[in-house]
């Protein structure tokens, strides 16, 4: 079987970069199991982050000073260019940075306009996984509304 015309849309605007998995569910189903499992079969740079502790600057970028100098310290985001990034706990992550998210994510590119500005790619194969918010029986959709088109064919 295999799921077709997924779409994924944060607050209403479709995703058009390339998102690989969204694992949204109860507690306890081996949700991060599969952590394990993407981490040996895919190629490249693989990298895993938590909303439940990390912060925004841990995803996207910082901006640091060295000796007088501002400069980006990039996020897992621009690190991972080219490679696959897992954002576990994906209910923890404020609805402003959501939507910074999906700006990436169809872009490709992450824009920093602040007193450094430059544009920094970001093309990676993304897996979200999260847990419900209002616990076993609803949708985290008050962060993430998940528009679902599917039909299951046997291959």
């Amino acid at each position: 079987m295999y799921v077709k015309n997924f779409r994924l849309t944060i607050y209403g605007q479709i995703i058009t970069g390339a998102l690989d998995i969204a694992l949204i569910g109860d507690s306890g189903q081996a949700k991060s199991m599969q952590k394990i499992i993407l981490n040996k079969v895919l190629d490249g740079k693989f990298e895993i982050i938590s909303c439940g502790t990390a912060s925004r600057t841990g995803i996207t970028y910082a901006i640091d000073t060295y000796r007088g100098h501002r400069f980006i310290r990039p996020g897992v985001l621009m690190k991972s260019h080219g490679g696959t990034v897992v954002i576990d706990e994906i209910q923890h992550m404020e609805a402003k940075e959501l939507k910074r998210l999906r700006s990436v994510r169809s872009d490709g590119l992450l824009r920093v306009d602040r007193i450094i500005s430059g544009e920094y790619p970001c093309r990676v194969r993304l897996c979200m996984m999260g847990n419900s918010k209002s616990g076993r029986s609803g949708i985290i959709s008050s962060t993430i509304d998940l528009n679902v088109s599917h039909s299951f064919s046997d291959q």
